[in-house]
C-alpha cells in the first residue's frame, strides 16, 4: 500500500500506485529545452497524459507554515495562510498546462496530481478555489442618517482569480490530489478541451468532483 504520507519521491510514488492498479504506464522522454508532462498511462482501456507537481514543506514558497504537534508526537494543528497555498496551486496550473501544450496532438485527456509535503492531505477546497477562483462576500452598505447597514443577505458571492476559463488553461482535463484512503480525488475542468470519463479512476477509495455550470458576474 502506498505511503502517501510523506512523498518525497512522487513520480515513484504514482509508479507504484499506477501498478497496483494494473496500470500501464510509460514515462515520456525529456525534449531538449523543452519541458514536457511525466507520463503516458493506460487505465481500463483509456489512454491519458499524466504531470506531477509537488508542493514541497520547506524553501521560499511556504516560509510561513507552522506545525503544531500533540503529546503523541501527531500532528494536531497547522498554520498558514490559505491564500499562499491557493496561489502555489495556481503556478503549478498555469505550469503544467504549458507543458500540456507538447502533448495535446495525442487527443487524450491530460491531468496534473498534486502531490504536498505540507499536510495530509492537501485540502481539496484549497485546490478547487486555486481551480475556479476565490470566493469573497459582497457587501451592499446602505447609510441612513449616519448609520451603516450590511445588506448583502441576499447578493451572490464574487468569485475572482479563477485560473480554468473557457479560454484559459483548458488543455487540463483534470486536477488530482491524493487522499487518505490511497485513493484519489479526482477535480474535473469544467471547459476541459478533453474531458477525462469518470471510469478511469473508479476505486471504491477514489472520489470524482464533476461541477455543474459555473457562472461569473462582476459586481
Amino acid at each position: 500500500m502506498n505511503d502517501f504520507s510523506n512523498p518525497k519521491n512522487p513520480e515513484k510514488q504514482f509508479n507504484k500506485f499506477c501498478k497496483e492498479r494494473n496500470w500501464k504506464i510509460y514515462k515520456i522522454p525529456e525534449l531538449p529545452n523543452i519541458k514536457t508532462p511525466d507520463f503516458f498511462v493506460i487505465a481500463n482501456s483509456i489512454p491519458f497524459i499524466v504531470e506531477i507537481k509537488k508542493l514541497y514543506e520547506s524553501g521560499s514558497e511556504r516560509k510561513d507554515i507552522k506545525k503544531f504537534k500533540g503529546e503523541d508526537g501527531n500532528i494536531e494543528g497547522i498554520h498558514l495562510d490559505y491564500n499562499k497555498e491557493i496561489n502555489s496551486i495556481v503556478k503549478k496550473i498555469d505550469e503544467a498546462n504549458q507543458q500540456f501544450k507538447t502533448t495535446s496532438s495525442f487527443g487524450v485527456p491530460q491531468i496534473l496530481i498534486i502531490y504536498s509535503e505540507r499536510f495530509y492531505p492537501l485540502d481539496k477546497e484549497i485546490v478547487m478555489e486555486a481551480m475556479y477562483g476565490k470566493v469573497f462576500p459582497v457587501l451592499s452598505i446602505k447609510t441612513i442618517k449616519n448609520v451603516s447597514k450590511n445588506i448583502s443577505k441576499n447578493l451572490p458571492p464574487l468569485i475572482k482569480d479563477r485560473t480554468l476559463r473557457k479560454n484559459k488553461n483548458n488543455l487540463i482535463s483534470a486536477v488530482a490530489i491524493q487522499n487518505h484512503k490511497n485513493g484519489m480525488f479526482i477535480l474535473h475542468n469544467l471547459w476541459a478541451n478533453i474531458p477525462l470519463p469518470t471510469s478511469i479512476f473508479n476505486d471504491k477509495n477514489d472520489r470524482n468532483y464533476l461541477p455543474a455550470e459555473i457562472s461569473f458576474e462582476i459586481l
